[in-house]
């Protein structure tokens, strides 16, 4: 309880003056509709260029998980990065230049981009980005999973914020996938477990469908089921055909 009131409290600063913006321009709209529909033909113009622009920056992503290289997609993620303070852009491009590093299987790149940063200064929300790609590199490089897993509920538990923030089902969502991934390789994952793995592989943004298809080809592979297998190993070589530690699912599972 005390890191979500914690995240809280950050969160809420960052937002009040978003949410004084927000106010004044519903007021605005609001006393402005009917005399001049000009005011709501604007709005509906900005509502439709956001929608596009999001749908253009995950186009971009899937584009550049096909590159050979990770820079493209390092590109792409931290070109998304909109917030203008310093020291939070530093930690999401330290996070979006890890990530693709782990992706495409450059660990001892990915692990210095983090310790660009010291983690442990910062807030519990901003950890949960280095205990995510510690989590990551134990799944996907030195296949010490118990200690991944116990990172993964660590960072799971460090980026906990409440649920009226925007972003946050998915963000839950994800590192709880991550967590479940963990229990796949540690042989703990029940069937109930495996089941909300799968339904929530679809509502994800690619990287962590790309993930949670890498776990659930291995955790089917070890249960030989292998046209479920075929299918998810499918899903990692065609959205991300050279990120290589998503193609290894020859990983025989181990007891928790």
């Amino acid at each position: 309880m005390k890191i979500v009131n914690k995240n809280n409290k950050y969160l809420l600063k960052l937002w009040i003056p978003s949410l004084i913006i927000i106010i004044v321009a519903f007021i605005s709209l609001a006393n402005n509709t009917n005399q001049n529909p000009t005011v709501l033909i604007t709005v509906l113009f900005v509502i439709g260029l956001v929608i596009y622009m999001r749908f253009k920056a995950k186009n971009k992503i899937n584009q550049s998980l096909k590159k050979e290289s990770p820079e493209s997609l390092i590109k792409t993620l931290n070109g998304s990065i909109k917030l203008s303070m310093g020291d939070i852009k530093a930690f999401m491009t330290a996070y979006h230049s890890a990530l693709s590093y782990l992706l495409y299987g450059q660990f001892q790149q990915a692990l210095a981009e983090m310790n660009k940063i010291n983690w442990e200064e910062q807030e519990p929300l901003f950890q949960s980005f280095n205990l995510n790609i510690q989590s990551l590199n134990h799944y996907l490089n030195t296949k010490d999973y118990q200690e991944g897993l116990r990172l993964a509920r660590k960072a799971k538990a460090s980026a906990s914020v409440s649920s009226v923030y925007p972003g946050q089902q998915k963000s839950a969502q994800t590192y709880q996938a991550y967590v479940d991934v963990g229990l796949i390789l540690t042989n703990q994952a029940s069937e109930e477990q495996i089941k909300n793995v799968q339904q929530v592989f679809n509502k994800l943004p690619v990287i962590p469908k790309l993930i949670i298809a890498w776990g659930l080809a291995v955790y089917y592979k070890n249960h030989n089921q292998m046209d479920k297998a075929s299918e998810m190993i499918n899903f990692c070589q065609q959205s991300a055909p050279y990120c290589r530690p998503l193609h290894e699912t020859d990983v025989k599972i181990m007891n928790g």
